[in-house]
């Protein structure tokens, strides 16, 4: 299903950002867009991003992420395994 397509800085819906590296030849609204297997960290997860929905576009040989793609990481202070989802996208007028 199409959904908004995320880039560096957007966040997850435990407030954790996306941090890349993403692909810096590819930018929606002046940022690089985010692919699966960019970095994620803050103070509730820090990990990757490992599935997006979309799936007949490919950004240097990556999907691009998109709302709703699943973050898989650990807390930083406990430790204890977190999954959580790319929650805000700033681009929501580019479907993908």
């Amino acid at each position: 299903m199409p959904a908004p397509i995320a880039t560096m800085q957007n966040t997850t819906a435990t407030g954790d950002i996306i941090m890349g590296p993403g692909c810096p030849k590819r930018l929606f609204k002046g940022m690089p867009v985010s692919l699966v297997g960019d970095a994620v960290t803050g103070a509730a997860c820090v990990g990757t991003v490992t599935t997006s929905t979309v799936v007949k576009v490919l950004v240097q040989g990556r999907p691009p992420v998109n709302l709703g793609s699943t973050v898989v990481g650990t807390n930083p202070a406990t430790g204890v395994p977190v999954t959580t989802a790319v929650a805000v996208c700033t681009n929501m007028t580019t479907i993908i």
